[in-house]
């Protein structure tokens, strides 16, 4: 039997942040960008593994990982990063998997107390 699992990564948030030139080239187009990962089992999302964060010039495509930014570009971000929430789809199969064990536990609830 084969099985298709893995990893895949979703974007949360990509903002502007104002106030924040590159580094490289002084463009004050910078954006944050946060993503999700999570593992996979045929495609449907089991659970989230984790965020990244980083931030992207618009002009030089220059991108910082958060622990290669300077301290300024962690302050400036803080703020928005902390909106940045895990999306509820990405627990689909766990959801699926709880509703596959409740529904026939209930029913059997169910059947001994009208019997």
């Amino acid at each position: 039997m084969i099985f298709f699992f893995g990893t895949r990564a979703t974007s949360v948030l990509t903002e502007l942040v104002h106030n924040l030139s590159c580094q490289y080239c002084g463009e004050q187009r910078m954006y944050l960008v946060i993503s999700s990962r999570y593992f996979h089992f045929f495609w449907i999302p089991m659970f989230p593994i984790g965020k990244s964060t980083y931030t992207v010039c618009n002009h030089c495509k220059q991108t910082l990982s958060i622990n290669q930014m300077p301290q300024e570009y962690r302050i400036a971000i803080a703020d928005q990063a902390a909106k940045a929430k895990t999306p509820v789809w990405q627990f689909a199969g766990l959801m699926i998997i709880g509703v596959c064990i409740a529904v026939p536990i209930l029913i059997g609830i169910i059947a001994k107390i009208t019997h």
